[in-house]
């Protein structure tokens, strides 16, 4: 129902085209403006395109301004047609659909129409009572010619010549009838006669005018009609008369009895030239418009993937299961999800949420999730944290019966609370409930970063499908060209326009509506290298001002707040706001804009949002930015991404200080939510802001230092230190000892270092701050212990191991949980500086504890990896894994890369520890290849311990001889020697192994248990009972565990297979219990 009154609306084509509200008779305006309503009426409710009416109304030769004409005549005939309908309202009678208009009305509405409907309801058969009533009917409707005002017009003529055939139908339908019923009369008798001396050739009605004037007793006359029909049927087209018209002249000639007689069975028409009722396809090409009967969105050529939608779907069995649709820029991503949404929608067997990611920089974090969660509830969720959206979603699923089918659109745009609420979902964890809904979520694979690659590799377990939209067959797509292009073409025209689109919906719509308007030529030599510039030229044909106003609308952002558009008055510009919304309007008509709400339209692609952006210059952007600004800081003051976004486009010399500002609180607001791209962004804009001249030197160091926990939250540790050193020289030249130390501290929980091998002078710096900085600011101490604990590991674990000490002792003083953490973290660094086997164990529980208690989603994952390890330490690898799957599942986006290197690894050490030592090469080399491509400064190291652990466990480590020479050349003594003893006594090169032993101690690192488990069986193949001893009294403490590195993810078998060996060189009876230890926790792990 409409919102406002609702006064019945009346058209009247037969004759003059007239119309009526509310039985009130309005004045239609000239010639061309009623033009405009009769196309419509002649398009029986489907859409017209503006190109259409461009060339019909102008006869072909369309002025510059055609389409601001045509605009201003769809302008006055809404206002006369609903003139009671508020500004701003849609319209309901003259609607706007691309590419064009459409009249929605009931079919009584229009006397046309009616008429139609009347003659396929006659046409249909059955009693010939009714049949004689509806054609009876139809024919009163016949007041005049139709559209006789327009009887020049090609639309008009054709349109009218088809309700003519029409009325010729119900002329012979209501004579049949009554010769069924006996009834003839006069009436009849004379229109059939017209009929036949205006169509002699129309076969059916002479039988029927012949067979009238039999039963009139004019037999003769019957006769010379039949006897004329069949002269003219041999002089105009030399052929004999039908079968119908030679018997029934036989049976004239011998006076059949039957002729006097109704007839046994009813005369009908099957069939009619109308082809289609008012709801119909689409005319001239067009998209079928909606005539209040909801229609599925036309889908070609997607008929499997949409089938694979369906049987996802149909597999939903207590689980959550996650579909990624994937496609290029206008593949048909979201035309795909829309026939699935109506499906569903349509059968009823499922809840239905839709989510958009946003395309524009702005949108508050997790957006999509907001609109699902609203979707589900009919409430909008407050703001916050990931976890809290996550619990929200929980709290609606729980809510809800029966299956639940979620959409999520654009998911390349994605930000990282956004994924890391899908990761919660997918996985079944953070919801609450036992709900298992589908999720479809889609993206452009040329458009993927990090983040969304790291999450579809995080859900791939939970992921039901994966489809990959290619571009569209040849057929479809000449289907799809079909209907823009509205007329047939040559064939080589037709491939050379397929050839150029190549299968992509979006360049298969947008040529053929250049088509359309200006000539094959102009597709098939005009398609620009980039749609953006197609685009241009489908703007350049607006009128210049819905292309000025579609230009400044941009500058919102894809999302177009109606209201916000006024209500700024740089966006709005000279137009009042009539001619605001009629420009609006054209975009909807020429498809670049699309109703997305009340009051809100929406680009109908973000390149075309895009190309209209692009078409403002620099300047101009900028104080369009500010003006939105303006009114924002007014209107919304709590909408701070939006003003973020905005304060970044006005950003200049004379908005610096106020637009730093917004970008500050939009930049924490992000971080706060997870939304770290934006919050980097931003935090970027405040510094260039500073740049400019706003704030002073705190604010500028406070944003450096915010810019680096960003970047290195996100996961980049290495650009973030490239930035935190940046950020700490800053600091040195312009600030306090402080602020120097407030810019070397590291936030970011770690399990492995990530420092460059033998990099000491951040560690210098730090030890020299420590005597620089207020010995009673406990915290600032803290932090700076814990960022020199990281500086120095795996090399200077005596410093570290201080470090970490001091620093858990004072963190747990000053009572701040992430600090506390952070502590706890560099703790465990120096797990095996004890012999407290469950050292590890007991730093991993409190982390969890402390992180749990206090929200820390990043330090909850990490506290399970220190689990994990200790999980492995103890062969425990069920254990193991469920630590891993809980910290992918807890870990923020930041973090995700480096959890699903881990549990890469972790994966080819399971293998290993089964004894499957091909497939742990082969998940050892794709682990490397991942470390490698995210720059780590220390894969040179790791490389070789990754194929050292896979040789060792077979056995013969010969081939690593030349690798390892060549990097134990570029390092000092110890990282590689006892691997390269190993190597070198399989390949035979004793003497060389003995020249290198003994390599130096090695430090009680990360590795130090693996090192020492390899030196011990060095020292009882090369027969050294003093080293063997030493790595023997190392060994026992750690009897039953297995010989791992600190983080789990690389082993060298049971402790007890090392301690067995020296026991057996150094006479110890314990050797033959610490063998059959070794052998059982083998063979435990392989069954």
């Amino acid at each position: 129902m409409r919102g406002y009154g609702v006064r019945v609306v009346a058209i009247t084509v037969f004759g003059a085209t007239r119309a009526t509200v509310g039985g009130v008779p309005v004045d239609l305006g000239g010639p061309r403006q009623r033009a405009v309503l009769g196309l419509l009426v002649a398009a029986r409710g489907r859409v017209v395109s503006t190109d259409r009416f461009r060339h019909d109304l102008w006869a072909g030769e369309p002025p510059p301004k055609a389409l601001g004409a045509l605009q201003a005549y769809v302008s006055h005939l809404r206002r006369l047609l609903e003139p009671e309908r508020p500004p701003r309202t849609p319209a309901t009678v003259l609607v706007s659909t691309a590419p064009g208009y459409q009249l929605v009305l009931p079919e009584d509405a229009v006397d046309a129409w009616r008429f139609a409907a009347s003659v396929h309801a006659a046409g249909a058969g059955g009693d010939p009572s009714r049949v004689r009533q509806q054609a009876a009917e139809a024919l009163a409707l016949w007041t005049g010619e139709p559209f006789a005002g327009h009887a020049d017009a090609e639309w008009a003529t054709t349109e009218a010549a088809r309700l003519r055939g029409l009325r010729s139908d119900a002329v012979e339908l209501r004579a049949g009838a009554e010769l069924d019923l006996g009834t003839s009369d006069g009436e009849t008798l004379s229109t059939l006669g017209d009929l036949v001396r205006e169509e002699p050739l129309r076969e059916h009605a002479v039988a029927l005018y012949a067979t009238t004037l039999y039963r009139a007793g004019r037999q003769g006359e019957a006769l010379a009609v039949l006897r004329a029909a069949r002269a003219r049927l041999s002089d105009e087209l030399g052929v004999d008369p039908g079968p119908e018209l030679r018997e029934l002249e036989h049976d004239v000639l011998n006076q059949a009895a039957h002729l006097d007689r109704p007839r046994s069975r009813p005369l009908t028409r099957t069939g009619s030239r109308d082809d289609g009722g008012p709801d119909g396809g689409a005319a001239d090409g067009g998209a079928a418009g909606s005539t209040g009967v909801h229609r599925p969105p036309d889908l070609l050529g997607r008929d499997a993937e949409l089938r694979r939608l369906h049987a996802a779907l149909d597999a939903v069995s207590g689980v959550p299961s996650l579909v990624w649709v994937e496609g290029e820029a206008g593949a048909g991503k979201s035309t795909l999800l829309d026939r699935f949404a109506a499906d569903v929608g349509a059968a009823g067997t499922a809840t239905l949420a839709r989510g958009r990611c946003s395309e524009v920089d702005g949108a508050p974090p997790g957006w999509a999730w907001h609109d699902v969660v609203t979707a589900l509830t009919g409430r909008e969720p407050g703001t916050g944290t990931a976890y809290a959206l996550t619990r929200a979603l929980g709290d609606a699923l729980a809510a809800t019966t029966g299956p639940v089918v979620v959409l999520i659109e654009d998911a390349h745009r994605a930000d990282q609370e956004t994924l890391q609420v899908l990761r919660h979902l997918v996985t079944g964890t953070g919801t609450g409930t036992g709900t298992a809904p589908l999720v479809v979520a889609s993206f452009r694979p040329d458009e993927t970063g990090p983040d969304l690659a790291t999450a579809v590799a995080a859900t791939a377990q939970h992921t039901a499908d994966r489809i990959r939209l290619r571009g569209l067959d040849d057929d479809a797509a000449r289907e799809i060209l079909r209907r823009h292009v509205g007329r047939e073409l040559p064939e080589e025209q037709w491939r050379r326009l397929t050839g150029r689109a190549a299968g992509n919906p979006l360049f298969l719509r947008q040529l053929g509506a250049l088509v359309a308007s200006e000539g094959a030529d102009a597709g098939a030599t005009g398609l620009p290298v980039a749609l953006r510039d197609l685009l241009g030229r489908r703007l350049d044909r607006l009128p210049p001002r819905t292309a000025h106003t579609l230009s400044r609308a941009s500058v919102l952002g894809r999302d177009v707040d109606v209201d916000l558009l006024l209500a700024v008055e740089a966006l709005r510009g000279a137009l009042d706001e009539d001619d605001l919304v009629d420009d609006l309007d054209t975009g909807v008509v020429a498809g670049l804009l699309e109703v997305g709400g009340p009051g809100a339209l929406r680009f109908t692609h973000v390149l075309v949002r895009d190309a209209c952006y692009d078409r403002l210059p620099p300047m101009r952007r900028e104080r369009l930015h500010r003006a939105v600004l303006d009114v924002l800081e007014v209107r919304h003051p709590d909408r701070v991404s939006a003003l973020a976004h905005h304060a970044d486009g006005a950003l200049g010399p004379s908005t610096a200080e106020r637009a730093a500002a917004h970008l500050a609180v939009g930049a924490r607001a992000a971080q706060a939510a997870g939304a770290l791209s934006d919050a980097a962004r931003w935090w970027r804009a405040v510094l260039r802001a500073h740049d400019l001249g706003a704030g002073g030197t705190r604010g500028r160091l406070e944003a450096h230092r915010e810019l680096v926990r960003t970047i290195a939250a996100g996961g980049d540790h290495r650009a973030a230190g490239i930035e935190q050193a940046a950020s700490v020289e800053a600091a040195e030249r312009i600030g306090t000892v402080r602020d120097v130390a407030l810019a070397s501290l590291w936030d970011t929980p770690a399990l492995w270092s990530s420092r460059p091998f033998g990099a000491t002078g951040t560690a210098e710096r730090i030890t020299g701050l420590l005597g620089r900085i207020d010995p009673g600011d406990d915290a600032l101490r803290a932090g700076l212990l814990v960022s020199l604990a990281h500086e120095v590991e795996p090399w200077g674990v005596t410093a570290g191991r201080d470090a970490a000490d001091t620093a858990l002792a004072l963190a747990a003083t000053v009572g701040e949980p992430g600090l506390l953490c952070r502590a706890l973290n560099v703790a465990f660094l120096q797990t095996f500086q004890t012999i407290d086997v469950g050292y590890c164990a007991r730093i991993g529980t409190e982390t969890l504890r402390v992180a749990s208690d206090a929200g820390l989603l990043e330090h909850q994952a990490l506290a399970h990896l220190m689990l994990l390890s200790d999980s492995v330490g103890r062969a425990d690898t069920a254990a193991a894994r469920a630590h891993l799957d809980a910290a992918v599942r807890a870990g923020t986006t930041g973090q995700l890369p480096s959890l699903l290197l881990a549990a890469s690894i972790y994966e080819a050490t399971a293998a290993l520890l089964g004894g499957d030592l091909d497939r742990a090469g082969a998940e050892f080399d794709a682990a490397f290849a991942r470390i490698a491509a995210a720059g780590d400064p220390n894969a040179d190291l790791i490389r070789p311990w990754l194929r050292f652990t896979v040789r060792h466990a077979a056995g013969d480590r010969a081939d690593m001889v030349t690798e390892l020479d060549e990097l134990r050349r570029g390092l000092p003594p110890g990282p590689v020697d006892d691997m390269l003893v190993s190597a070198l006594l399989d390949a035979g090169e004793e003497s060389r192994a003995r020249a290198l032993w003994p390599p130096p101690e090695w430090p009680r690192n990360s590795t130090w248990l693996v090192a020492t488990a390899l030196r011990a069986d060095n020292a009882v193949r090369l027969g050294d009972t003093d080293e063997a001893r030493r790595a023997h009294d190392a060994l026992v403490p750690w009897s039953g565990w297995l010989a791992r590195t600190l983080n789990g993810f690389l082993v060298l078998g049971p402790v007890d297979r090392y301690l067995a060996r020296t026991a057996t060189l150094l006479g110890d009876p314990a050797a033959e219990a610490y063998r059959a230890s070794a052998d059982a926790t083998v063979t435990a792990l392989r069954t």
